[in-house]
């Protein structure tokens, strides 16, 4: 007669056998999908950007790529001198999924003033105006972080994509050695780097932000970098940009 230890033990083997030799699941490409909120995004910048994600995976083009593809790997970051998940790693594969996940971007909460969300030093507002985060333009941080993600990434994939979007230039190292550094180790490792650059009007800042995008931040294969100069132009932007990935 078998034990009840024993039994339990080799029903306990069995199955950490069975779990060993399932297949890790695979999808075409994987997606960072980052927000800038930093100092220079006030609330509605940020909810821009946001809203625009989400219409994006609600657009039959999009999810209709998506099915086509036998699915993707996509997750939400936003940053400033930092990065932050707000959706972690999700998996799409049907219009059903896609507009879930729509229906989850479209709730993120812009950080606030002395929110609890990431700690009493981070938030819009507090001395940079209403609707404002207190923190640098971190490019660098976006990359180095969004590069980290695919690291932890549940499913296998084909193709690494991080969307950077945001209205100015790295602001925290002028150098620009370090975020030249965090690219380039990006890319070396097989990921793309595209953009989508926000225009501000007004600005003190005296360069072609595309431009900048196009030297200084994407990088890798088949990468490219798109710019908006009204809300809707942005939206439609964005939407063009995440067809463009899935292909």
């Amino acid at each position: 007669m078998i034990s009840l230890t024993r039994r339990n033990f080799m029903a306990g083997s069995a199955a950490a056998l069975t779990i060993a030799a399932m297949p890790v699941q695979k999808v075409t490409s994987a997606l960072v999908l980052t927000i800038d909120a930093s100092a220079s995004i006030d609330y509605k910048d940020y909810v821009l950007q946001r809203d625009s994600y989400a219409a994006a995976f609600q657009h039959y083009s999009v999810f209709d790529t998506i099915s086509l593809t036998g699915g993707i790997a996509v997750m939400v970051l936003d940053w400033d001198e930092r990065g932050f998940i707000r959706i972690p790693w999700t998996r799409l594969s049907t219009a059903e999924d896609c507009l879930l996940f729509a229906s989850q971007v479209s709730r993120i909460l812009p950080p606030m003033p002395k929110s609890n969300l990431y700690g009493s030093d981070y938030g819009f507002g507090q001395g940079a105006g209403p609707g404002r985060s207190q923190l640098n333009t971190s490019i660098e941080v976006a990359i180095k972080y969004s590069h980290l993600m695919f690291h932890k990434c549940p499913w296998l994939y084909d193709r690494a994509v991080i969307d950077i979007s945001g209205d100015g230039q790295q602001n925290i190292n002028t150098a620009f050695a370090s975020l030249a550094y965090v690219r380039d180790r990006a890319i070396a490792a097989g990921i793309t780097i595209n953009g989508i650059a926000i225009p501000v009007s007004g600005s003190v800042d005296n360069y072609d932000l595309l431009d900048y995008y196009h030297t200084k931040v994407i990088g890798g294969h088949g990468a490219f970098a798109l710019s908006a100069t009204t809300p809707k132009d942005f939206m439609l932007a964005m939407r063009r940009k995440i067809s463009q990935e899935l292909v």
